[in-house]
C-alpha cells in the first residue's frame, strides 16, 4: 500500500493505515523506516489502531536492499515501509 510521492510518509500514514486495518484485519504488528519516527508516529498507532508500530533504523554502512530478520524486504535507501499480518 502506498500514496503519492508527493505527501510526506508521516502525513500519509493515516489513509494508508485505514487501508492496511480494513484489509487486514488481525495486523498486530508493522515495520516502518525512521521517516514514521517523527511526531509520536508509534505512540498514536498504538492508540487509534492498537498496532505496534516498529521503526526499524538503518545500521551505520548499510547500503541497499536488507533482509529483515522477520522476513521480506525493506530498502534502506527508497524511504518505503512494509506491513506484516501476525
Amino acid at each position: 500500500m502506498v500514496h503519492a510521492a508527493d505527501i510526506q510518509d508521516y502525513d500519509g500514514c493515516e489513509a494508508v493505515l485505514d487501508k492496511a486495518r480494513a484489509r487486514f484485519p488481525r495486523l498486530k504488528k508493522i515495520w516502518a523506516d525512521s521517516r514514521y519516527a517523527c511526531l509520536e508516529t508509534p505512540r498514536c498507532v498504538q492508540l487509534l489502531y492498537g498496532w505496534v508500530l516498529e521503526v526499524v533504523r538503518r545500521s551505520a554502512g548499510m547500503v541497499g536492499f536488507v533482509c529483515c530478520t522477520g522476513g521480506g524486504w525493506w530498502s534502506g535507501r527508497s524511504g518505503g515501509s512494509s506491513a506484516s499480518a501476525g
